[in-house]
Protein backbone atom coordinates (compact mmCIF):
# COMPACT_ATOMS: atom_id res chain seq x y z
CA UNK A 1 0.00 0.00 0.00
CA UNK A 2 1.12 3.55 -0.73
CA UNK A 3 1.44 4.81 2.89
CA UNK A 4 3.74 1.95 3.91
CA UNK A 5 5.77 1.96 0.68
CA UNK A 6 6.17 5.72 0.87
CA UNK A 7 7.28 5.66 4.52
CA UNK A 8 9.80 2.91 3.78
CA UNK A 9 11.39 5.02 1.04
CA UNK A 10 11.57 8.02 3.38
CA UNK A 11 13.16 6.00 6.19
CA UNK A 12 15.84 4.70 3.83
CA UNK A 13 16.59 8.16 2.41
CA UNK A 14 19.32 10.53 3.57
CA UNK A 15 17.96 13.48 1.59
CA UNK A 16 14.36 14.25 0.63
CA UNK A 17 12.91 17.02 -1.55
CA UNK A 18 9.29 18.20 -1.32
CA UNK A 19 7.94 20.59 -3.90
CA UNK A 20 4.78 21.77 -5.56
CA UNK A 21 3.98 23.25 -8.97
CA UNK A 22 5.69 26.43 -10.11
CA UNK A 23 2.79 28.64 -9.02
CA UNK A 24 2.37 27.54 -5.42
CA UNK A 25 -1.00 27.96 -3.74
CA UNK A 26 -2.47 27.31 -0.31
CA UNK A 27 -3.01 23.61 -0.91
CA UNK A 28 0.49 22.90 -2.22
CA UNK A 29 2.13 25.06 0.47
CA UNK A 30 0.09 23.52 3.28
CA UNK A 31 0.68 19.98 2.02
CA UNK A 32 4.44 20.52 1.75
CA UNK A 33 4.74 22.03 5.25
CA UNK A 34 2.65 19.31 6.91
CA UNK A 35 4.38 16.49 5.05
CA UNK A 36 7.84 17.80 6.00
CA UNK A 37 7.00 17.76 9.72
CA UNK A 38 5.45 14.30 9.42
CA UNK A 39 8.56 12.91 7.72
CA UNK A 40 10.79 14.51 10.37
CA UNK A 41 8.70 12.80 13.05
CA UNK A 42 9.35 9.42 11.44
CA UNK A 43 12.88 9.66 10.02
CA UNK A 44 16.30 11.26 10.50
CA UNK A 45 16.39 12.42 6.87
CA UNK A 46 17.33 15.90 5.72
CA UNK A 47 14.13 17.32 4.21
CA UNK A 48 14.13 20.34 1.90
CA UNK A 49 11.06 22.18 0.56
CA UNK A 50 11.50 24.04 -2.71
CA UNK A 51 9.40 26.88 -4.07
CA UNK A 52 8.61 30.53 -3.45
CA UNK A 53 5.64 31.01 -1.10
CA UNK A 54 3.70 34.24 -1.57
CA UNK A 55 3.06 36.87 1.10
CA UNK A 56 -0.21 35.52 2.54
CA UNK A 57 1.55 32.36 3.75
CA UNK A 58 4.69 33.87 5.29
CA UNK A 59 3.21 33.70 8.82
CA UNK A 60 3.08 29.90 8.76
CA UNK A 61 5.50 27.99 10.97
CA UNK A 62 8.21 26.30 8.91
CA UNK A 63 8.14 28.75 5.99
CA UNK A 64 11.55 30.11 7.02
CA UNK A 65 13.06 26.65 6.46
CA UNK A 66 12.17 26.59 2.75
CA UNK A 67 15.17 26.37 0.45
CA UNK A 68 15.64 28.87 -2.37
CA UNK A 69 15.44 27.09 -5.71
CA UNK A 70 19.06 28.01 -6.39
CA UNK A 71 20.27 26.26 -3.20
CA UNK A 72 18.90 22.80 -3.91
CA UNK A 73 21.00 19.66 -4.12
CA UNK A 74 21.80 18.35 -7.57
CA UNK A 75 19.65 15.31 -6.73
CA UNK A 76 17.91 13.68 -3.77
CA UNK A 77 17.31 10.13 -2.58
CA UNK A 78 13.57 10.84 -2.66
CA UNK A 79 11.77 13.69 -4.46
CA UNK A 80 8.06 14.31 -3.83
CA UNK A 81 5.72 16.55 -5.77
CA UNK A 82 2.44 17.48 -4.06
CA UNK A 83 -0.69 19.08 -5.52
CA UNK A 84 0.61 19.05 -9.08
CA UNK A 85 2.91 17.05 -11.30
CA UNK A 86 6.53 16.99 -12.43
CA UNK A 87 5.69 18.79 -15.67
CA UNK A 88 4.61 21.95 -13.84
CA UNK A 89 7.78 22.45 -11.77
CA UNK A 90 10.06 25.47 -11.89
CA UNK A 91 13.03 24.66 -14.17
CA UNK A 92 15.78 24.41 -11.51
CA UNK A 93 13.51 22.35 -9.26
CA UNK A 94 12.59 20.13 -12.20
CA UNK A 95 16.28 19.38 -12.80
CA UNK A 96 16.83 18.21 -9.21
CA UNK A 97 13.56 16.29 -9.23
CA UNK A 98 14.35 14.42 -12.44
CA UNK A 99 17.82 13.40 -11.20
CA UNK A 100 16.53 12.00 -7.90
CA UNK A 101 16.64 8.27 -7.19
CA UNK A 102 12.97 7.87 -6.25
CA UNK A 103 10.16 10.14 -7.44
CA UNK A 104 6.78 10.27 -5.73
CA UNK A 105 3.46 11.93 -6.55
CA UNK A 106 0.67 12.92 -4.15
CA UNK A 107 -2.13 14.77 -5.93
CA UNK A 108 -5.88 15.13 -6.43
CA UNK A 109 -6.11 16.70 -9.91
CA UNK A 110 -7.92 14.45 -12.36
CA UNK A 111 -5.72 15.71 -15.21
CA UNK A 112 -2.53 14.34 -13.60
CA UNK A 113 -0.90 11.19 -14.99
CA UNK A 114 0.90 8.78 -12.65
CA UNK A 115 3.03 6.64 -14.96
CA UNK A 116 6.34 8.54 -14.65
CA UNK A 117 6.81 8.12 -10.87
CA UNK A 118 8.23 5.28 -8.81
CA UNK A 119 5.12 5.37 -6.64
CA UNK A 120 2.07 7.61 -6.89
CA UNK A 121 -1.12 8.38 -5.01
CA UNK A 122 -3.76 10.15 -7.07
CA UNK A 123 -7.25 10.69 -5.65
CA UNK A 124 -9.39 12.94 -7.89
CA UNK A 125 -12.29 12.73 -5.43
CA UNK A 126 -10.29 14.28 -2.56
CA UNK A 127 -11.32 17.83 -1.65
CA UNK A 128 -7.65 18.86 -1.47
CA UNK A 129 -4.16 17.43 -1.37
CA UNK A 130 -4.05 18.48 2.28
CA UNK A 131 -7.00 16.20 3.04
CA UNK A 132 -4.95 13.37 1.51
CA UNK A 133 -1.96 14.31 3.66
CA UNK A 134 -4.23 14.05 6.71
CA UNK A 135 -5.16 10.49 5.66
CA UNK A 136 -1.44 9.74 5.36
CA UNK A 137 -0.91 11.28 8.81
CA UNK A 138 -3.46 8.84 10.22
CA UNK A 139 -1.83 5.87 8.51
CA UNK A 140 1.60 6.86 9.82
CA UNK A 141 0.27 7.50 13.35
CA UNK A 142 1.99 10.87 13.53
CA UNK A 143 1.38 13.43 16.26
CA UNK A 144 -1.07 16.06 15.07
CA UNK A 145 0.78 19.21 16.13
CA UNK A 146 -0.66 22.75 15.81
CA UNK A 147 1.83 23.35 12.98
CA UNK A 148 0.63 20.36 10.97
CA UNK A 149 -2.99 21.18 11.72
CA UNK A 150 -2.70 24.79 10.56
CA UNK A 151 -0.85 23.78 7.40
CA UNK A 152 -3.58 21.28 6.48
CA UNK A 153 -6.28 23.81 7.35
CA UNK A 154 -4.71 26.27 4.89
CA UNK A 155 -5.08 23.69 2.11
CA UNK A 156 -8.73 23.11 2.97
CA UNK A 157 -9.37 26.85 3.03
CA UNK A 158 -7.75 27.46 -0.31
CA UNK A 159 -9.24 24.60 -2.30
CA UNK A 160 -12.76 25.21 -0.99
CA UNK A 161 -12.60 28.99 -1.37
CA UNK A 162 -13.07 29.47 2.35
CA UNK A 163 -15.60 26.59 2.51
CA UNK A 164 -17.78 28.20 -0.18
CA UNK A 165 -17.03 26.14 -3.32
CA UNK A 166 -19.22 23.22 -4.38
CA UNK A 167 -16.54 20.73 -3.24
CA UNK A 168 -17.26 21.62 0.39
CA UNK A 169 -19.12 18.79 2.12
CA UNK A 170 -19.81 17.47 5.61
CA UNK A 171 -16.54 15.49 5.70
CA UNK A 172 -14.63 18.66 4.84
CA UNK A 173 -16.18 20.50 7.78
CA UNK A 174 -15.55 17.58 10.13
CA UNK A 175 -11.87 17.57 9.16
CA UNK A 176 -11.71 21.35 9.58
CA UNK A 177 -13.11 20.98 13.11
CA UNK A 178 -10.51 18.34 14.01
CA UNK A 179 -7.73 20.61 12.79
CA UNK A 180 -9.10 23.71 14.55
CA UNK A 181 -9.17 21.80 17.85
CA UNK A 182 -5.35 21.65 17.81
CA UNK A 183 -5.09 25.24 19.04
CA UNK A 184 -3.79 27.44 16.21
CA UNK A 185 -5.48 30.79 15.48
CA UNK A 186 -7.96 29.66 12.83
CA UNK A 187 -9.55 33.09 12.49
CA UNK A 188 -6.25 34.82 11.66
CA UNK A 189 -5.39 32.04 9.22
CA UNK A 190 -8.75 32.44 7.47
CA UNK A 191 -8.33 36.19 7.11
CA UNK A 192 -4.78 35.95 5.74
CA UNK A 193 -5.49 33.14 3.28
CA UNK A 194 -9.00 34.05 2.08
CA UNK A 195 -9.71 37.73 2.74
CA UNK A 196 -6.57 39.80 3.13
CA UNK A 197 -5.15 41.76 0.17
CA UNK A 198 -2.19 44.08 -0.04
CA UNK A 199 -2.90 47.66 -1.25
CA UNK A 200 -1.45 46.79 -4.66
CA UNK A 201 -3.73 43.76 -4.74
CA UNK A 202 -6.80 45.99 -4.58
CA UNK A 203 -5.38 48.12 -7.40
CA UNK A 204 -4.78 44.94 -9.41
CA UNK A 205 -8.41 43.92 -8.89
CA UNK A 206 -9.50 47.29 -10.24
CA UNK A 207 -7.22 46.95 -13.28
CA UNK A 208 -8.61 43.47 -13.93
CA UNK A 209 -12.22 44.65 -13.99
CA UNK A 210 -11.28 47.53 -16.30
CA UNK A 211 -9.92 44.92 -18.73
CA UNK A 212 -12.85 42.53 -18.58
CA UNK A 213 -15.56 41.56 -21.02
CA UNK A 214 -18.78 39.58 -20.88
CA UNK A 215 -19.54 37.02 -23.59
CA UNK A 216 -22.30 34.50 -24.38
CA UNK A 217 -25.17 36.65 -23.11
CA UNK A 218 -23.23 37.51 -19.98
CA UNK A 219 -22.54 33.95 -18.86
CA UNK A 220 -18.80 34.12 -19.63
CA UNK A 221 -16.55 36.70 -17.94
CA UNK A 222 -13.00 37.04 -19.26
CA UNK A 223 -10.35 39.49 -18.04
CA UNK A 224 -6.66 40.11 -18.53
CA UNK A 225 -3.76 41.87 -16.79
CA UNK A 226 -0.52 42.64 -18.63
CA UNK A 227 2.93 42.00 -17.19
CA UNK A 228 3.51 45.75 -17.44
CA UNK A 229 0.57 46.37 -15.10
CA UNK A 230 1.85 43.70 -12.71
CA UNK A 231 5.27 45.37 -12.61
CA UNK A 232 3.92 48.92 -12.31
CA UNK A 233 1.75 47.96 -9.34
CA UNK A 234 4.46 45.82 -7.74
CA UNK A 235 2.29 42.69 -7.69
CA UNK A 236 3.27 39.03 -7.48
CA UNK A 237 1.47 35.68 -7.75
CA UNK A 238 -0.02 36.15 -4.30
CA UNK A 239 -1.92 39.22 -5.45
CA UNK A 240 -3.51 37.18 -8.26
CA UNK A 241 -5.05 34.64 -5.87
CA UNK A 242 -8.82 34.79 -5.74
CA UNK A 243 -9.25 37.33 -8.54
CA UNK A 244 -10.75 34.86 -11.00
CA UNK A 245 -13.37 34.01 -8.38
CA UNK A 246 -14.38 37.69 -8.34
CA UNK A 247 -15.02 37.42 -12.08
CA UNK A 248 -17.10 34.27 -11.62
CA UNK A 249 -19.17 35.83 -8.83
CA UNK A 250 -20.51 38.53 -11.16
CA UNK A 251 -24.31 38.32 -11.50
CA UNK A 252 -25.31 36.03 -14.36
CA UNK A 253 -21.82 34.61 -14.89
CA UNK A 254 -21.29 30.82 -14.91
CA UNK A 255 -17.73 30.70 -16.22
CA UNK A 256 -14.71 32.97 -15.77
CA UNK A 257 -11.17 33.16 -17.12
CA UNK A 258 -8.30 35.41 -16.07
CA UNK A 259 -5.15 35.89 -18.17
CA UNK A 260 -2.09 37.34 -16.41
CA UNK A 261 1.26 38.26 -17.95
CA UNK A 262 4.36 36.80 -16.28
CA UNK A 263 7.92 38.09 -16.18
CA UNK A 264 9.20 35.23 -18.37
CA UNK A 265 6.98 36.31 -21.26
CA UNK A 266 4.34 33.60 -20.82
CA UNK A 267 0.75 34.09 -19.66
CA UNK A 268 -0.99 32.35 -16.79
CA UNK A 269 -4.64 31.41 -17.35
CA UNK A 270 -6.98 30.69 -14.42
CA UNK A 271 -10.39 29.11 -15.08
CA UNK A 272 -13.44 28.79 -12.81
CA UNK A 273 -16.93 27.45 -13.52
CA UNK A 274 -20.25 26.88 -11.79
CA UNK A 275 -21.81 23.38 -11.72
CA UNK A 276 -24.31 24.61 -14.33
CA UNK A 277 -23.99 26.84 -17.39
CA UNK A 278 -27.46 28.25 -17.83
CA UNK A 279 -29.66 25.25 -18.51
CA UNK A 280 -26.62 23.12 -19.43
CA UNK A 281 -23.88 21.27 -17.59
CA UNK A 282 -21.12 23.49 -16.24
CA UNK A 283 -18.00 23.95 -18.37
CA UNK A 284 -15.27 21.40 -17.54
CA UNK A 285 -12.34 23.66 -16.65
CA UNK A 286 -9.86 20.77 -16.65
CA UNK A 287 -10.72 19.76 -20.20
CA UNK A 288 -10.66 23.38 -21.34
CA UNK A 289 -7.27 23.95 -19.71
CA UNK A 290 -5.87 20.93 -21.56
CA UNK A 291 -7.21 22.29 -24.82
CA UNK A 292 -5.43 25.59 -24.16
CA UNK A 293 -2.02 24.09 -23.39
CA UNK A 294 -0.28 20.72 -23.13
CA UNK A 295 0.58 21.62 -19.54
CA UNK A 296 -2.91 22.76 -18.64
CA UNK A 297 -5.15 20.90 -16.23
CA UNK A 298 -6.66 20.77 -12.78
CA UNK A 299 -10.18 20.31 -11.44
CA UNK A 300 -13.55 20.24 -13.17
CA UNK A 301 -14.52 23.56 -11.61
CA UNK A 302 -11.06 25.14 -11.19
CA UNK A 303 -8.06 24.74 -13.48
CA UNK A 304 -5.19 26.60 -15.07
CA UNK A 305 -2.76 26.69 -17.97
CA UNK A 306 0.34 28.51 -19.24
CA UNK A 307 0.39 30.01 -22.73
CA UNK A 308 3.56 30.76 -24.72
CA UNK A 309 1.82 33.55 -26.64
CA UNK A 310 1.70 37.32 -26.49
CA UNK A 311 -1.14 38.91 -24.55
CA UNK A 312 -3.47 39.60 -27.46
CA UNK A 313 -3.09 36.10 -28.89
CA UNK A 314 -3.63 34.62 -25.42
CA UNK A 315 -6.85 36.61 -25.00
CA UNK A 316 -8.19 35.52 -28.38
CA UNK A 317 -7.21 31.89 -27.77
CA UNK A 318 -9.00 31.80 -24.41
CA UNK A 319 -12.08 33.53 -25.83
CA UNK A 320 -12.31 31.14 -28.79
CA UNK A 321 -11.92 27.98 -26.74
CA UNK A 322 -14.24 29.19 -23.97
CA UNK A 323 -17.00 29.91 -26.48
CA UNK A 324 -16.43 26.54 -28.11
CA UNK A 325 -16.78 24.71 -24.79
CA UNK A 326 -19.87 26.76 -23.93
CA UNK A 327 -21.52 25.80 -27.19
CA UNK A 328 -20.66 22.13 -26.62
CA UNK A 329 -22.06 21.99 -23.06
CA UNK A 330 -24.63 19.23 -22.70
CA UNK A 331 -28.23 19.95 -21.64
CA UNK A 332 -29.09 19.00 -18.08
Amino acid sequence: MFPQDFLALCIDANTILITGPQSLDGDSIGAALALREMILQKTSSVVHIAGIPTHQYLHLSGIDDWKPNTDLHDHYDVAIVVDGDRYRLESTVETSFNKSKQTILIDHHKSTETESYNIAWLNPTAVSTCSMIYELHQEWHCTLTPTIAESLYVGLLFDTGGFQHSNTNADTMRLAAILMEQGFDANTTYIKVVKEKRPQGWKLQSAMFQNSTLLYDGRIHIAWVSVETMNTLGCDNGDIEGLVNDLRCTTGVDFAALIVGLSNGTHKVSLRSNPTFGDKEGIDCSALAKSLSVRGGGHTRASGARLDMNLQDSIEHVKTMSLQFAQQSKPL
